[in-house]
């Protein structure tokens, strides 16, 4: 298990005049990595904008194999409010973590990366970095 922060930009449009919103977040991020079968997943929450909680979004990184050397790569949701984004969306939404710095156990002490991630009229792209928190 790996836990850090997460930064980043995002930007919801509106149909109704004026209630378009902007801006940048920080959030919480969870790794859970299984080096002995390549699997990696996890989640962004705990999303603050200006002061303020965003409580009904977060982001699930999906389920991913290797994209190589202890590289990973694999789809991402954004789920604003209980909805989910569509097909399109999902299709073109992702996530991308390197892990380095490897221990004494031979497993890596840190993990960094990014993710962009569409749902309707919004967009979201993040930076995150992670230190292993357990084996």
């Amino acid at each position: 298990t790996y836990e850090g922060g997460a930064a980043g930009q995002y930007a919801i449009y509106s149909t109704v005049s004026k209630a378009n919103e902007s801006g940048h977040f920080t959030a919480d991020v969870t790794l859970k990595a299984n080096f002995d079968t390549d699997r990696v997943s996890g989640t962004i929450d705990g999303f603050t904008v200006d002061g303020k909680g965003k409580d009904d979004w977060s982001v699930e990184l999906s389920e991913s194999g290797p994209a190589n050397d202890r590289a990973f790569a694999g789809t991402a949701v954004w789920e604003i409010d209980g909805n989910q984004p569509s097909d399109v969306d999902r299709a073109n939404s992702d996530w991308v973590a390197g892990f380095r710095d490897i221990g004494a156990d031979g497993i890596p002490d840190i993990a960094g990366g990014y993710v962009q991630v569409l749902n309707g009229n919004a967009s979201m792209v993040a930076s995150f970095g992670a230190a292993k928190s357990s084996d």
